[in-house]
């Protein structure tokens, strides 16, 4: 749950003290939250947000903050869909109020992201996922902290989507593709055939009965045809069936699997 920071400058007395007031109730309902009580947090938030909106405003830094942790309480105590439409409307009203490149909508949208990962929604994860990642690379970077954050989240996303059923299976498919020497590496920097290794190490991590593969040695070097055709092999002998599409002057390299 997000920090609350309460501005008093300019207050009168009134004024002031049903802020700290408000102050002191939210930070009770974020030690209830942390305590594993959500369902006792969550009346406290739903009176901090209405009474944020009276004494604030409804575009407070605030009242945004008290709004996106009251979703994430709603979310914590089973209530999804109410979740789902605060976090929501916290999204319109920053990209209302601040645009649609501004950080604080693009925290906000990367909330509702993961609220959908987290809930089994991949799609839409992945979708404002890669919106998110698009704004932060324009407005930050491709390499700050926030947008590689962001960038994480797509590809747990993705993951969840592709729905692999055990992490440990990776492991085992970088063993079986030989790739464990190149992990810490780039794609952009690897060669052709190891590119081509990842294509079929990507495919494996669902452990499909059958492989259709167009054209696997194409555009590779003798070696690294060769390569991949021991892996496909080897893939064979694990009980796949392979179906190939290969141009004529790769047949001699393949025809040793069928």
């Amino acid at each position: 749950m997000a920090g609350w920071m309460v501005q008093r400058t300019g207050t009168s007395p009134e004024h002031g003290r049903a802020i700290a007031r408000l102050a002191q109730r939210h930070d009770a309902a974020v030690e209830h939250y942390r305590a594993g009580h959500a369902a006792t947090a969550l009346p406290l938030l739903e009176q901090i947000v209405f009474g944020c909106r009276a004494v604030l405003g409804e575009h407070h830094p605030d009242t945004l903050t008290a709004e996106g942790n009251l979703a994430v309480v709603y979310l914590g105590a089973g209530h999804d869909n109410d979740g789902l439409a605060a976090l929501l409307e916290v999204c319109a009203v920053r990209e209302r109020q601040f645009g649609t490149d501004d950080p604080r909508t693009l925290t906000a949208l990367d909330c509702l992201a993961t609220a959908h990962r987290l809930l089994g929604n991949a799609g839409e994860a992945i979708r404002l996922g890669e919106a998110v990642v698009a704004a932060r690379e324009r407005v930050l970077g491709a390499e700050h902290p926030d947008t590689f954050a962001s960038r994480l989240g797509v590809g747990l996303a993705y993951a969840d989507a592709y729905a692999v059923p055990d992490r440990s299976v990776v492991a085992t498919v970088i063993e079986l593709t030989e790739l464990g020497k190149l992990q810490d590496r780039l794609v952009a920097d690897l060669s052709k055939g190891m590119k081509q290794r990842l294509q079929i190490a990507r495919i494996l991590l669902h452990d499909p009965k059958v492989l259709v593969l167009d054209e696997p040695a194409s555009d590779l070097d003798p070696r690294a045809r060769i390569e991949v055709r021991d892996l496909l092999l080897e893939l064979r002998d694990l009980g796949k069936t392979i179906f190939l599409s290969i141009s004529f002057s790769n047949i001699q390299v393949f025809q040793l699997i069928n």
